[in-house]
């Protein structure tokens, strides 16, 4: 009974390590869209945190958060601009309507959204540390 079990988990552990299938999903609210197009605008974030991640302060040479946000995406091979498979990009499926994603893909979609929500969760935390300061005066 163990050495099937066994067997069984080894099996399904190659089935998914292996999984080649395409699966569609497609996404009219795109808020990865929003971050890599950048227009002054966003339909999908609340006007003050769209400003927070488009922000960059005239008097230093620092990128905004949202630049900041897309060139880790790049350097970290999230999002390339190189050719794939059949010779197309994988930036319009990300940022497009949607469409065919392959396993890797969708993981890799699920990534790029909780990096952002990582810089949000870092913005809340700066307005809640600006609160208390503000409450000590």
């Amino acid at each position: 009974m163990g050495i099937a079990t066994g067997i069984t988990e080894a099996s399904l552990g190659l089935l998914m390590l292996f999984n080649n299938r395409k699966i569609d999903f497609y996404h009219q609210r795109n808020a990865l869209r929003e971050v890599w197009q950048g227009h002054a605008v966003s339909s999908n974030f609340p006007p003050f945190v769209w400003y927070y991640l488009n922000y960059t302060d005239p008097n230093q040479d620092v990128q905004s958060v949202r630049r900041q946000i897309i060139d880790k995406w790049k350097n970290f091979g999230q999002v390339s601009e190189r050719e794939i498979e059949g010779g197309h990009t994988a930036i319009p499926i990300y940022f497009g309507d949607g469409g065919k994603y392959t396993t890797e893909q969708l993981v890799n979609r699920a990534d790029m959204y909780d990096q952002l929500e990582s810089h949000i969760t870092l913005m809340k935390q700066d307005l809640k540390a600006l609160s208390l300061a503000l409450e000590r005066l």
